[in-house]
């Protein structure tokens, strides 16, 4: 596993804020192939499998759970969830370059 320069690991949901009635955070759901998984987990950073690659600046969000050799583009942020083995993540931007005036 190779983890590229300024990648983020995130460990707590957004939403985690405490229920008032119960004082207990919300647990990370993950969700594959329609079936809903409860970890028990309030915090869960990324589960990164053997020789994947995180390219610069990539941010996991907590419940990521990448498959082997999974090589992740610079610049993208993951969602929650299953990335299967062998995959390749990308992130497809445009850049325009426009004249400045003076």
């Amino acid at each position: 596993m190779n983890l590229g320069a300024g990648t983020k690991l995130s460990n707590l949901a957004m939403n985690s804020a405490k229920d008032p009635h119960t004082g207990q955070r919300p647990t990370v759901i993950i969700t594959l192939d329609d079936q809903h998984y409860d970890t028990g987990l309030v915090k869960l950073g990324a589960v990164l499998g053997d020789d994947s690659q995180t390219g610069c600046n990539t941010v996991t969000n907590p419940g990521v759970l990448l498959g082997p050799r999974t090589l992740v583009y610079a610049l993208a942020s993951l969602r929650k969830g299953y990335y299967p083995p062998d995959s390749v993540i990308k992130v497809r931007q445009t850049q325009q370059r426009i004249a400045r005036r003076s």
